[in-house]
């Protein structure tokens, strides 16, 4: 068996440290995927709040180290960096790392990569100019039975794709990205396509306002992204029709809930949708999923599912409907 490959978290905050803890039943924690994985030991995280970094230390019983540089003055060489800082912070830790006198062997980064496509596909370019693989965390690519349903999707074993409704919240970025990724994934969203605004408000940050857009597939149908406040209720869940059956990810995607077509036994001639299959998925072990997947590409040269080009697509749709949103603003 391999020498366990070393991980160092920037950041202990809740997707770092805190969601979760090392007796949770769930894996939400870089930090308890990273323990709970054979293949990794976790070197520690680098906090520089200090409450934050005592709790950290407490939680996971590692090392907590007040900057990169006091944590390399420990370990000359870290086989993975994990970005889990604010969104604001990942480029220039990004361009830091490319610095460095000994570079990582992976970077894994929270969505979003940077706060720009452009930004993106620059850093993308250059962390694949030094051989350093960037993996993106879209959660949902990391799930096996997301997995499956894209193969069967893009493989038609449902006819053709009739149209969507994603339902959201909490920033068009910040969980709409998700939602957007997860579209272009199962069939392709159309980038050239203008897109169609019709409401926009504010429930998480200024900068990132939730919005409600139309926008189309590949194949021309359309999708609704419908943003619903924070406020009222979390929400997270896509409907989407096709040919033969009605495919629903409801409750954060926790289960895929599949109705597929079948006659009508009270009126002869007709066809309805039948009674759902519920598939439960993996979710709540996604990172567990994608620690694995970090595994075994470095080990087995397995292409990663998420990179830094599918962030760089899904960056370039919340940009295109964050520019006809300002638009819109602007005529008003």
């Amino acid at each position: 068996m391999p020498a366990p490959l070393t991980v160092l978290i920037l950041g202990a905050g809740q997707i770092g440290a805190f969601y979760d803890t090392p007796d949770s039943p769930h894996v939400l924690t870089h930090a308890h995927a990273a323990t709970l994985h054979d293949s990794f030991e976790l070197l520690g995280f680098v906090e520089p709040n200090t409450e934050q970094a005592q709790r950290a230390a407490h939680c996971w019983s590692v090392p907590v180290y007040s900057s990169i540089a006091a944590a390399h003055a420990v370990h000359s060489a870290i086989d993975i960096i994990v970005i889990a800082t604010p969104d604001a912070t990942h480029e220039v830790l990004l361009e830091g790392i490319l610095t460095w006198e000994r570079l990582p062997r992976l970077v894994f980064a929270e969505k979003p990569l940077t706060l720009s496509p452009e930004s993106t596909k620059a850093i993308a370019n250059r962390f694949e100019s030094v051989g350093i693989p960037l993996a993106v965390n879209y959660t949902r690519r990391f799930v096996p039975e997301y997995q499956a349903l894209a193969q069967r999707l893009q493989e038609k074993a449902y006819g053709e794709f009739l149209g969507a409704t994603g339902y959201y919240g909490k920033g068009l970025f910040h969980n709409g990205s998700h939602m957007l990724d997860l579209l272009d994934w199962f069939m392709g969203v159309d980038h050239e396509t203008p897109v169609t605004v019709s409401e926009t408000f504010v429930d998480y940050r200024e900068a990132d306002p939730t919005v409600s857009a139309l926008i189309q597939s590949r194949c021309g149908q359309p999708i609704w992204l419908k943003a619903i406040p924070a406020s009222r209720y979390t929400i997270f869940e896509l409907d989407m029709m096709f040919d033969s059956a009605r495919i629903r990810l409801p409750n954060g995607g926790l289960s895929i809930c599949t109705e597929t077509v079948i006659p009508f036994d009270m009126v002869p001639g007709y066809e309805v949708l039948g009674q759902p299959v519920i598939q439960p998925t993996q979710i709540p072990t996604a990172l567990q999923h994608a620690y694995t997947a970090l595994a075994n590409h470095l080990n087995t040269q397995t292409p990663l599912p998420c990179s830094g080009t599918e962030a760089y697509q899904t960056l370039l749709l919340c940009q295109a409907i964050q520019t006809r949103y300002t638009q819109a603003i602007q005529v008003v």
